[in-house]
């Protein structure tokens, strides 16, 4: 059984899946997916042929493509293109290989048709706490994080669907409650 953690930038996705690895789920994060990608050399050719500026001495500029991608919709969309097949071909490869496993994917609602599942669990904060989470882990400004958050504004939609919903708007403690929670729901 695959079981999507999915949620806006800043929701807490990463501290869900470490507790569910803290109680001995199997899990695959995107985002490590992706920083192996960010070492590929098709990758990152594919990169430099499509973001002119972004790829400097062999390595992608990280700060200079999210610059581009979150002010320019096409290019946004031109980077998902190239970067989500990829990263979902991995995944599902990963995933098909044992029982009841964590798929933590950060952009859900753009990429759900790469990924093949049986649950969704979202995870869901306020607009607020995402911006100060983002702004402090990134060292970037409330203003610019919230721009990253507006962005992802159609990831509102992974609610809807969710089977779970785990709050995160509190303390860690309070998280983890819910995260067991779901947990031991889904191991019964």
């Amino acid at each position: 059984m695959i079981i999507v953690v999915a949620g806006g930038i800043g929701t807490g996705k990463s501290t869900v899946m470490k507790i569910l690895e803290d109680l001995g789920a199997k899990v695959i994060y995107a985002d490590a997916i992706n920083r192996e990608l960010l070492l590929d050399e098709q990758y990152i050719k594919k990169i430099d042929e499509n973001f002119d500026g972004v790829v400097k001495d062999g390595v992608i500029d990280k700060k200079a493509l999210r610059n581009i991608i979150f002010n320019d919709e096409e290019a946004r969309l031109r980077l998902n293109s190239i970067a989500h097949p990829l990263i979902f071909n991995r995944i599902n490869d990963l995933a098909s290989s044992s029982g009841l496993i964590f798929v933590e994917i950060p952009l859900f609602v753009e990429c759900s048709s790469y990924i093949k599942y049986d649950k969704l669990c979202a995870i869901l904060a306020s607009k607020s706490i995402r911006a100060e989470r983002v702004a402090k882990r990134d060292n970037i400004s409330i203003e610019s994080a919230l721009k990253i958050i507006e962005a992802q504004i159609k990831e509102e939609k992974v609610y809807e669907s969710a089977d779970f919903i785990i709050y995160n708007n509190k303390d860690i403690n309070y998280l983890r409650e819910q995260v067991v929670l779901m947990y031991n729901n889904v191991v019964r």
